[in-house]
């Protein structure tokens, strides 16, 4: 019996460490926020979509094309989610585009069909690609929160999902 009791201090004392130190990076956290709240507005830090049907169909970083079956960079991540899924400003900002992008060897943005691009201050542009029906125009000034497309199918996909890139 004096072992199991041993076991349990030593989870207690275990659990105690990471709570401080939990605890300690959370002030840390919160002392960075108000010193910067001005950068921190600027960051879009909430989920585009909402609901329970969205799934992470693809990560950001190195993949294998559904197209080509060559390796390549994905500068975002693929959000599944129902056609018609409302996606909505993780941020507020002024949109910068709302359209299709032509096709240019300089860049592969033509891909994501439908897109809207919002700047939020000077440091971030947030892209929402592949969007069935677009719900703002260039030069809107979106709150955090605001509908801006739908999800859709447009361009270079296999399936309805929002291709969701945060660039700095």
């Amino acid at each position: 019996f004096g072992g199991v009791l041993a076991q349990g201090n030593r989870l207690e004392a275990a659990l105690r460490r990471d709570l401080d130190f939990t605890d300690g990076a959370l002030s840390t956290l919160e002392a960075f926020e108000r010193e910067r709240r001005e950068w921190v507005a600027q960051v879009p830090a909430r989920s585009p979509l909402r609901g329970e049907d969205v799934v992470l169909t693809s990560a950001f970083g190195s993949r294998r094309s559904p197209y080509t079956r060559a390796m390549e960079f994905h500068s975002g991540m693929d959000l599944a989610a129902p056609a018609g899924t409302k996606i909505f400003a993780p941020v507020s900002g002024v949109v910068v585009w709302a359209g299709a992008v032509e096709a240019d060897r300089r860049s592969d943005w033509w891909r994501l069909g439908q897109t809207v691009v919002i700047a939020s201050g000077d440091s971030f542009r947030t892209l929402f690609g592949h969007c069935e029906q677009i719900l703002v125009r260039r030069g809107m000034r979106v709150a955090a929160g605001d509908p801006i497309a739908t999800v859709g199918a447009t361009g270079w996909t296999t399936a309805p999902h929002l291709h969701y890139e945060i660039r700095r």
